[in-house]
């Protein structure tokens, strides 16, 4: 029966269709890793100004010191000069020598210690030493300051090794080089999630598709791939369920060849026996008969393979008509009474006035000649069966029931399959050969339909054919 579908909400509905589409999981990604890389570099360039705002005031700082210090040194002398000194480093913890346009020291630098020292020239090994290359130049303009005075002196203020310096300066980076780098990151980290995202489900379809065409057809993707609800991951269902059906088909084609070559050596053999001694025994008839039944048994057996060939593979062009299955009934009931008759069987039509539906006539009436057949010869003498027709939840529902012993329920799941039966010794007589539940199934499948086999009490197979009607049919 068709399945009734469950409403969803609309916001439901579009967080699924979005949460399904692979277009927008990519979409989604890229513009992630765009936006985040467009963020860390406005972020970078940020602390970059920052930098660089850090470095002119500096510069301002140092460069007042340097007019401060010539000030102090062309008005007071180099005593006045020194208690400067000590008075710039106890304040800001800087130390600095004023230098002449000769490049001598103008009195004495002050050590770490707060005493003074000659002036020598120092390697600078303070913040110029852990400072990136690229922020040097700009460090080395900063450490040495220079001043004009209006009378045409030429004066140099040098920053010396100090706290200052390292409180200062030490936290500069090079926000250029990070900026490259932090980007790239990000790059490689979008572009990592999305090999994860798509790349890899791929790559794990065409392994699983080379092996199935290597002939493992036991090849599963679903556990590989995990859970998910994209395209991806309803090719991978797809893939699944595809290599189920194929080996499913390799498996019942390799049994249909077993039942098959079972099913034709059996009369061949007893035609061969026959026609040996038809030779023996000239002009006997009843030889004839017993080798002309079993030319008539290989001829049913191929019709019946050719038929289910035909509608499992859909080779041919089912063409519809409008049905009254009323009519259609009556017409194969009439037709199966003289068998009825022969075993005492009663026929009883209980049929409704139904709508019309679309089918081929040819293909609706083998299949319930099918299924009334198997109910002749199930049911013993003395009998009745049921054909009765009516509609269930738009579809035309034809059921034939009768009064034999049922199938047993460990066959029902299995009695649609082809040379199926439910009766081990294969014996022809009573159980066919295992193809005409097999023909109703595809014939049905053609319709869009389906048929139904279930016991009922006491005892008795109740088999129904349900017919979409025209409005249920999509």
């Amino acid at each position: 029966m068709k399945p009734k579908l469950t409403k969803q909400s609309p916001i439901k509905s579009i967080f699924t269709f979005f949460k399904r589409q692979l277009f927008w999981k990519i979409l989604a990604i890229f513009w992630f890793t765009a936006t985040l890389t467009i963020v860390a570099n406005i972020y970078i360039t940020r602390q970059i100004s920052n930098v660089e705002q850090h470095y002119d005031k500096i510069q301002t700082k140092l460069q007042n010191f340097a007019s401060d210090a010539v000030v102090v040194y062309e008005s007071s002398g180099q005593e006045t000069l020194q208690q400067w000194y000590k008075k710039l480093y106890a304040r800001h913890r800087i130390r600095v020598i004023l230098l002449d346009k000769n490049n001598q020291a103008l009195g004495k630098a002050v050590n770490h210690k707060n005493h003074t020292r000659p002036y020598r020239k120092e390697k600078q090994e303070h913040a110029s030493d852990f400072m990136p290359p690229l922020w040097r130049q700009a460090y080395a303009s900063l450490i040495k300051q220079t001043v004009q005075t209006v009378e045409g002196g030429k004066y140099t203020l040098q920053v010396l090794p100090s706290p200052f310096v390292h409180r200062a300066m030490a936290s500069l980076h090079n926000y250029k080089s990070t900026r490259l780098v932090v980007s790239l990151i990000i790059l490689a980290l979008g572009s990592l999630w999305l090999s994860r995202l798509v790349a890899r489900p791929v790559k794990r379809l065409t392994q699983a598709s080379n092996l199935m065409a290597e002939g493992d057809l036991s090849v599963r993707v679903s556990d590989l791939i995990g859970a998910r609800s994209d395209e991806l991951g309803e090719l991978s269902s797809a893939f699944d369920h595809m290599a189920e059906k194929v080996e499913a088909l390799v498996a019942n084609q390799k049994q249909l060849l077993r039942d098959i070559s079972h099913e034709i050596r059996t009369p061949l053999t007893r035609q061969q026996i026959a026609i040996e001694l038809a030779k023996t025994e000239n002009g006997d008839n009843h030889l004839l008969e017993k080798i002309e039944r079993q030319n008539h048994q290989l001829n049913s057996l191929i019709d019946g393979l050719l038929t289910f060939s035909r509608l499992s593979d859909n080779s041919t062009n089912t063409t519809f008509e409008t049905i009254n299955s009323s009519e259609l009934l009556e017409s194969i009931s009439e037709a199966a009474e003289l068998e009825a008759q022969h075993k005492n069987i009663h026929l009883k039509l209980n049929l409704k006035t139904c709508p019309e539906f679309q089918g081929n006539a040819l293909l609706t009436t083998r299949a319930i000649d099918n299924l009334l057949g198997n109910a002749l010869k199930h049911s013993p003498e003395n009998s009745l069966i049921s054909i009765s027709n009516e509609v269930q939840e738009n579809y035309l529902v034809i059921r034939i029931e009768d009064q034999g012993a049922g199938i047993d329920e460990a066959h029902l799941s299995h009695i649609f399959e082809p040379f199926y039966r439910a009766d081990d010794s294969r014996n022809q007589a009573t159980g066919g050969y295992g193809l005409g539940l097999a023909i109703v199934e595809q014939i049905m499948k053609q319709h869009h339909g389906q048929v139904v086999l279930k016991n009922i009490q006491p005892t008795g197979l109740s088999a129904a054919l349900y017919f979409p009607l025209p409005t249920s049919i999509e």
